[in-house]
């Protein structure tokens, strides 16, 4: 089992959550690809070479999964051009969006195989997975917008 890890990483706050997601991924037994550790942090004036190589990395990173964990969390455009990337490309998507106390959006919610309102439940989810080696759909449950 291979999962590509979706999230931001420009704040601290950001790359903790990386770090999170891939400490549940590694504790459950489940190889990852993290573009802020496996790709690189492209610098601002990046080459368009650069930004290329970037882009065909994460295209094909994503390719290879059997799984995206997305951290929707703070809506990053990136994160979710990369789930739907994933969608598009027939790869299960499993959603967490800590602390969200709103609606879910609809697009993200019926597509993804799976969402959540915590890493805690997150990490749960991904524990049996790596268990099972089964992912098992689990509807978003809340309002949606």
């Amino acid at each position: 089992m291979f999962a590509y890890v979706a999230s931001p990483f420009f704040s601290d706050e950001q790359r903790s959550q990386v770090d999170r997601i891939v400490a549940a991924l590694d504790a459950a037994g489940i190889a990852s690809f993290s573009p802020m550790r496996d790709a690189g942090v492209l610098r601002s004036d990046a080459t368009r070479d650069e930004r290329l190589r970037v882009v065909a990395t994460n295209r094909a990173a994503i390719r290879a999964s059997n799984l995206v964990v997305c951290n929707a969390t703070g809506r990053d455009l990136g994160t979710i051009w990369e789930a739907g990337y994933a969608d598009a490309s027939r790869v299960p998507v499993v959603y967490v969006a800590e602390g969200l106390d709103g609606p879910f959006n609809v697009m993200l919610a019926v597509t993804g195989v799976a969402s959540f309102r915590s890493f805690d439940d997150l990490a749960a989810y991904l524990s049996e997975v790596g268990r099972t080696g089964t992912v098992r759909r689990v509807d978003f449950e809340g309002p949606i917008e």
